[in-house]
């Protein structure tokens, strides 16, 4: 190994490779445009950061996000599909004047925000933009590909 090169490290190799593997499944799988790459990719460090691995110099199985926080292991119950259809509330300051209008948008699960579990990111095609919700509804039968999807 070679510090500073991660051609010479296989460790981060393979690391990256799985990282890679699994953002662009979830892409092909939500049939989400190659323009939300990033949000794929995070997400997948997301999950990945969550599920379970032997340390050797441990000598137990624990997962990333336990190490780092110093805490029992995570909670995979949040966890939903990349693409999924989700309806959003949005907050006040979002909302147009309109008293009478709705107050939800509809749009595609991508991830959630990194400073709570409770931000989840959504992509709201009819605004071409990410909103952040706090409370959102998903229906994982529906992905962005799916024909009776909204768009």
């Amino acid at each position: 190994m070679v510090a500073q090169n991660p051609n010479y490290n296989p460790l981060a190799e393979g690391e990256l490779w799985i990282l890679f593997s699994m953002g662009r499944a979830m892409l092909l799988e939500s049939g989400m445009p190659p323009e939300h790459w990033a949000a794929a990719f995070v997400y997948a460090a997301y999950i990945y950061n969550r599920l379970p691995k032997y340390y050797a110099r441990l000598h137990h199985v624990t997962t990333p996000y336990a190490l780092l926080h110093h805490q029992a292991q995570p909670s995979l119950k949040h966890i939903r599909l990349f693409g999924c259809t989700c309806h959003a509330l949005l907050k006040q300051s979002e909302l147009k004047r309109n008293k009478l209008g709705s107050r939800t948008v509809t749009g595609f699960f991508v991830g959630f925000t990194r400073r709570a579990v409770s931000g989840v990111l959504v992509y709201v095609p009819n605004l071409n933009k990410y909103v952040i919700a706090s409370t959102v509804k998903t229906d994982e039968r529906r992905l962005f590909k799916s024909p009776s999807a909204p768009h």
